[in-house]
C-alpha cells in the first residue's frame, strides 16, 4: 500500500483501548469525507476507502460547494423543478439539514459560492446567481443576477437564514475579498456598465454596492471597435472578466479579463477605490487566479498563446496556454510561462486529436508553497460535436520554489474530463482532489510528493468536490490566507 494512502487510513485502523480519565479526554476524530456534486445527487464518500456514506438527491448538477470549519456543507445547485437552490448538509454524516432558494429577489442560476472572512466573529456564505444576461435590456440594471448572504455562524439565531441580498451586474461572476474588511469585488462577464463592482458586507450580512467600475474606466472609451466594450462581441470586444484572487501581501484584488488578456487590479478598501489595467502579450481566456503564499506573486492561467492560435496568440507545438506571473505590489507582468500539455519537453502536435481543445482550468498551490497544480478543462470547438468529444486527461504541475519563476514539471495522468474541471484541497494542504466527469472518478493527488495517491470511483458526471475531516474543511473560496513568512 502506498505511503500516502496509509496516512489517509491510519486513524481509522487504530484500536487503542482507553479507560478512566484518558477515555474522558479522548475527543472523537472525524473520518475524512469527500463530497461530490454529481449529475443528480450530492454524494458523500469515505476518502480513505472510497465507500459511499450518504446520498442527497437533487434535481440537477452541483455548481459549487463550500464547507465551514464547524462542519457544514453548502451546495449551490440549479435546474429542474426544484433547482436554483442551496442544500445544507452535515459534513460529518453527509445527511441533509435544509434546502432553500438561492435568492429571495429573483436571482436565478446559482453558480459560484464563497465564504467571507470573519467579520466581527461572524461568517457568511455568499451564493452568486448569474441570471440570464439576455433577459436584461442593454444598459439596464440586471433583473435576475444577485448576491445572497446566508449566515453560517455557529450558535447564531439567524444561522442558515438569508440575511442580506443585493443586485449585481449581468452574467457569470467571481469574487475577491479583502483580508480584514467587508469589502469585496465581483466581476460580471456580460456587462459593460459594471465590469467589476465593489461591494461591502457588514457584520450582520447586509450588502451594499460601493461603486461600479465600467468599461470606460478600463480604457474602453468607444473610440474604435477595439476600444468598444460589447458583451455580445458583435459591435466591439468582450471584456468577459472571469477569474479573481486577492494578494495577501497588500490586499489588492486581481481580476482576469478573458476577452482581452488583461488583468485589472483594484485597491478596494480605499474610500474611492483605485484601479489599474495590466496587459499581457498574446494572453486571453482564463477562469482562475491564485496568489502565492509568499505574497510575492499572483498567477493567472490563460488559454493562449496556444498551438493553432493566430497572430500574437499563436503558441508552440503542444502548448495549451500560459501562466501569467504578476507582481502584486508593482502591478506588472513579471513573466509569461508557456503551459505544455504533457510537460516541458512535449513536442507532439495536438491538432486533429481529442486533446486539441484542452485549456487550463483552475490552479491550486500546495500547502508547502512549492508546487502549482493546474487542472485542465476543454474549450468550445468549431462544432458542438467537436466540443462534446474533447477530452482532457492530464494534470499540469509547476515547481514554484522560486515563486516568480515557475518551472514546468512532467504532467500527471488522471481520468478523462470534458468542459470545466474543478478541484479541492484538503484542509491540511496535502491532497488535491480532482474530478473526471467522463470517467466517474476523483483523483487524490499527493501535492507534496507530486503523484496520484489513489483514484476513487464516484457517481455519474462528478462536477464539484470538497472535503471535511481530521484536518478540517477543504480550503474555502473567499477568505484570504496570511502571507507565508517561513
Amino acid at each position: 500500500m502506498e505511503r500516502s494512502a496509509k496516512r489517509l487510513i491510519a486513524g481509522l485502523l487504530a484500536t487503542t483501548v482507553l479507560t478512566g480519565p484518558a477515555l474522558a479526554q479522548q475527543a472523537p476524530q472525524p473520518r475524512d469525507l469527500l463530497f461530490v456534486g454529481a449529475k443528480d445527487a450530492l454524494v458523500t464518500y469515505d476518502l480513505a476507502t472510497g465507500t459511499e456514506v450518504a446520498r442527497v438527491p437533487q434535481s440537477a448538477d452541483t455548481t459549487d460547494l463550500a464547507v465551514t470549519a464547524d462542519g457544514l456543507v453548502l451546495a449551490n445547485h440549479r435546474g429542474g423543478a426544484t433547482g436554483n437552490g442551496i442544500i445544507a448538509v452535515d459534513a460529518r454524516t453527509g445527511q441533509e439539514i435544509k434546502r432553500f432558494p438561492a435568492s429571495t429577489i429573483g436571482g436565478v442560476r446559482p453558480v459560484h459560492a464563497y465564504l467571507t472572512p470573519a467579520l466581527g466573529g461572524r461568517q457568511f456564505f455568499i451564493s452568486v446567481t448569474d441570471g440570464n444576461a439576455g433577459a436584461t435590456a442593454r444598459g439596464a440594471e440586471a433583473i435576475d443576477s444577485a448576491l445572497t448572504a446566508i449566515d453560517v455562524t455557529p450558535g447564531s439565531p439567524t444561522r442558515l437564514q438569508v440575511v442580506g441580498e443585493v443586485r449585481k451586474g449581468n452574467g457569470h461572476a467571481k469574487l475577491a475579498f479583502s483580508p480584514a474588511s467587508g469589502r469585496f469585488t465581483a466581476s460580471n462577464i456580460a456587462d459593460c456598465d459594471e465590469v467589476l463592482g465593489v461591494y461591502e458586507i457588514n457584520g450582520q450580512g447586509r450588502m451594499t454596492r460601493i461603486t461600479a467600475i465600467d468599461a470606460t474606466q478600463l480604457g474602453f472609451d468607444g473610440s474604435s471597435r477595439e476600444k468598444t466594450c460589447d458583451a455580445t462581441g458583435r459591435e466591439g470586444v468582450r471584456l468577459s472578466p472571469h477569474g479573481a484572487t486577492t494578494a495577501p501581501v497588500n490586499g489588492r484584488h486581481f481580476h482576469n479579463l478573458n476577452g482581452t488578456g488583461q488583468f485589472v487590479w483594484v485597491d478596494a478598501d480605499l474610500a474611492e477605490p483605485r484601479i489599474g489595467v495590466i496587459s499581457t502579450r498574446g494572453g486571453s481566456g482564463g477562469a482562475n487566479m491564485t496568489a502565492h503564499l509568499s505574497g510575492r506573486v499572483v498567477y493567472g492561467a490563460q488559454f493562449t498563446p496556444r498551438e493553432g492560435g493566430q497572430g500574437a496568440r499563436a503558441g508552440s507545438t503542444c502548448q495549451i496556454g500560459q501562466i501569467a506571473v504578476l507582481d502584486p505590489v508593482a502591478s506588472v507582468i513579471a513573466a509569461q510561462v508557456p503551459v505544455k500539455l504533457d510537460g516541458p519537453d512535449c513536442t507532439r502536435s495536438l491538432a486533429g486529436t481529442d486533446e486539441a481543445l484542452v485549456r487550463p482550468a483552475f490552479s491550486a498551490l500546495s500547502g508547502d508553497g512549492r508546487t502549482l497544480f493546474v487542472t485542465l478543462g476543454t474549450m468550445g470547438g468549431a462544432t458542438p460535436q467537436q466540443a462534446r468529444e474533447a477530452r482532457s486527461r492530464k494534470l499540469v504541475m509547476f515547481d514554484v520554489s522560486d515563486p516568480a519563476n515557475p518551472r514546468q514539471l512532467p504532467s500527471l495522468d488522471i481520468g478523462a474530463s470534458n468542459g470545466h474541471r474543478d478541484y479541492a484541497i484538503t484542509g491540511d494542504g496535502r491532497f488535491l482532489l480532482v474530478p473526471s466527469n467522463r470517467d466517474q472518478s476523483v483523483a487524490v493527488v499527493d501535492m507534496i510528493e507530486r503523484r496520484v495517491a489513489r483514484t476513487i470511483r464516484v457517481a455519474e458526471e462528478p462536477n464539484r468536490v470538497a472535503s471535511f475531516g481530521s484536518a478540517g474543511p477543504s480550503k474555502p473560496h473567499g477568505p484570504v490566507p496570511p502571507v507565508h513568512t517561513n
